[in-house]
């Protein structure tokens, strides 16, 4: 086994020290463990311990302000809804009070909501969750084949996972579904990804009513 005295030296006052009795194993897993903090998944936008629901709150210091209205963080979409209650971009980021969001219903290709964190820290997500349904809608309007992708330059995007015909979220208004997976990358941008057709729409429309993020959150 290799032992050794380390000392790490900043410009503040403070050192870290390793004794005869720590590996530099030890010592090097303690020191990662300071360099990210956690958000776990309980109960989906109940247990208030997601990262929208941080940034919202101010590292949960204040009560909680939709992190998208405050100009804490940027959604944006690939089209927006003809109907107006249904076009506020801001309604993604209600992980308090579900909202709703949809895309235009007549277009065709390409469709996606994205989350910029904007000067937040990066996340390594590796779970989220999203409110299904929306008030007053007619019809069968939650999401069945789409993917949620990550970046770091809003141009090149890798898909963290991919869904077909799931039947997760349902029809009810404002149920929530969470998924996880394997992901170690921190990501500034978010997104929601589908060219397909969603349930009985004959188009690409998207419809949530929120969405929440779980991960390792860098904090340097």
């Amino acid at each position: 086994m290799f032992y050794a005295d380390i000392i790490v030296s900043t410009k503040s006052t403070t050192s870290y020290h390793t004794t005869s009795t720590q590996t530099l194993y030890e010592y090097l897993k303690a020191r990662a463990s300071t360099l990210y903090f956690k958000c776990n998944k309980t109960t989906p936008f109940q247990d208030n311990a997601g990262y929208l629901y941080y940034i919202g709150t101010d590292a949960q210091t204040k009560d909680w302000e939709n992190p998208s209205l405050t100009g804490k963080i940027k959604i944006t979409a690939s089209s927006l809804s003809p109907f107006p209650e249904y076009s506020v971009v801001h309604q993604v980021a209600s992980s308090v009070t579900p909202g709703v969001f949809a895309t235009h219903y007549d277009v065709d290709g390409p469709t996606w909501i994205k989350v910029d964190l904007l000067h937040n820290k990066r996340i390594a997500i590796d779970g989220y969750a999203i409110h299904s349904s929306c008030r007053g809608c007619s019809g069968s309007y939650a999401l069945r084949t789409w993917q949620l992708e990550g970046s770091n330059d809003d141009e090149h995007w890798t898909v963290l996972i991919y869904h077909v015909d799931d039947t997760s979220l349902t029809n009810d208004v404002y149920c929530p579904a969470a998924w996880n997976f394997e992901n170690n990358i921190p990501y500034r941008f978010i997104r929601l990804y589908t060219n397909s057709p969603q349930q009985n729409t004959r188009n690409n429309m998207m419809t949530i009513g929120g969405i929440e993020f779980y991960g390792r959150v860098l904090t340097r």
